[in-house]
């Protein structure tokens, strides 16, 4: 409060600091907040180069019109597959054997394989799988060039399956004991996640 200029004109007390916590909590889960806070990480994230990724396996797959990509409105899905053929969605790109898929046309789609330890056998993924990974990753919307309703059938259960930072792409890993002393001393403007 010092620092911002505030001028004191009591002690700050236990419950001052519980408001400024609240409000600040309530802050950043708006959809505004949350929307910020992702294009903050795509910049962060377009600021150096990704040796695995740039270092990959890039291949394409294709369809055929019939059975399009959708493309959705969080496009990028990345997954690990286990043996038993289970795909654990939101993953790291330096995470062993993860696979990373961006539909880029409906009859196209990258599937980009990081220079990372792989130890499965790869199956290349399929149309389906990749268009209900599309769906998981959705916040909104997904999208594709006709209106298919064996498509919509297929991709309706999935819908918003993942939230990022929730059940992918998670940040447990973080040592949180510095970061909330950082983000409260700076009021969340000068904090910049560590990368791991």
């Amino acid at each position: 409060m010092t620092r911002l200029g505030y001028v004191l004109d009591r002690p700050v007390c236990g419950e001052d600091v519980k408001k400024s916590a609240e409000k600040m909590i309530e802050t950043m889960q708006t959809e505004d907040h949350q929307q910020t806070t992702y294009v903050d990480s795509m910049e962060r994230a377009m600021a150096f180069l990704d040796e695995s990724l740039d270092n990959g396996q890039w291949n394409v797959l294709h369809t055929i019109p019939d059975t399009p990509f959708v493309v959705g409105d969080a496009p990028v899905v990345t997954w690990q597959r286990l043996e038993n053929g289970t795909l654990l969605y939101g993953q790291g790109f330096a995470t062993p054997n993860v696979e990373v898929l961006l539909p880029v046309a409906s009859t196209t789609c990258l599937h980009i394989l990081p220079a990372v330890p792989r130890a499965r056998q790869l199956r290349l993924p399929t149309v389906k799988e990749v268009n209900e990974g599309e769906a998981a990753f959705a916040t909104k919307c997904c999208y594709t060039y006709k209106n298919d309703p064996v498509l919509d059938e297929i991709l309706q259960p999935k819908f918003g399956h993942i939230k990022i930072g929730i059940n992918a792409f998670s940040v447990r890993h973080r040592n949180y004991d510095e970061t909330m002393f950082e983000i409260l001393m700076s009021g969340g403007r000068d904090f910049r996640a560590p990368r791991r």
